[in-house]
């Protein structure tokens, strides 16, 4: 359907009014903070397993860190394309009355929607500035994703009520990511990590954050 201009700062497609940037940057933000729950969640969880958990939350190099980031990205993915795809709405984009649609005005559906969030990773370059900047770009408002998967961003006509049940969730998905990452870290072992010189020099003073080791100092020497 083609675009209608009747005069109006609003544009329509396909029988919906395209949404402002502002709500997408909204309904971006929120959906980030929906990321970064998961990513406190699956970091708290490796370091639980694999070491790195501190006194104020968790400090993870090499493998165990590439885990935590695959994780989180893996889920992250997940939860994008299947919101977008069957709903047409993260619980951003349902909180800010926004979601995906065809430019026909048909729903997102599944293979859209995985075009579209793949093209996150060229999109999302710079915090989300190469989406931004096609996006104002283009008459559409449509990032890279929406250009190659044939979707816009429009304003939806969810109820009011629908929009609240979202924000709860997503509030719940908040406090108990929160909850759950604190249960974790206090289930989390207690480990002692660092670089022991050889007998019988003091050992250095190492943490964790969690547990301290003083320096000692052996008394006998390596004949007893």
């Amino acid at each position: 359907m083609p675009i209608q201009d009747v005069g109006n700062p609003a544009l329509l497609i396909g029988g919906f009014e395209l949404s402002g940037m502002g709500e997408r940057m909204v309904a971006s933000i929120l959906d980030m903070i929906f990321v970064v729950i998961v990513f406190a969640v699956a970091g708290m969880a490796t370091a639980s397993q694999l070491g790195g958990a501190t006194d104020s939350g968790f400090s993870l190099n090499g493998t165990p860190a590439v885990i935590a980031i695959a994780i989180t990205s893996i889920a992250a993915f997940l939860y994008f394309w299947l919101a977008e795809g069957l709903f047409g709405s993260t619980l951003g984009k349902a909180i800010a009355g926004i979601q995906v649609r065809r430019k026909t005005g048909a729903p997102c559906g599944i293979p859209a929607s995985l075009l579209r969030n793949l093209l996150r990773i060229i999109d999302g370059i710079g915090v989300y500035l190469v989406g931004f900047v096609v996006a104002i770009l283009s008459k559409t408002r449509q990032r890279l994703g929406d250009h190659a998967a044939g979707t816009v961003v429009v304003k939806s006509r969810i109820s009011k009520f629908v929009r609240i049940l979202a924000a709860l969730a997503w509030v719940g998905v908040l406090v108990g990511g929160l909850v759950g990452a604190y249960v974790i870290h206090r289930d989390a072992p207690e480990m002692v990590v660092g670089q022991f010189t050889a007998l019988p020099s003091t050992i250095p003073t190492v943490s964790t954050g969690r547990l301290k080791a003083g320096n000692f100092l052996f008394t006998e020497d390596k004949d007893g």
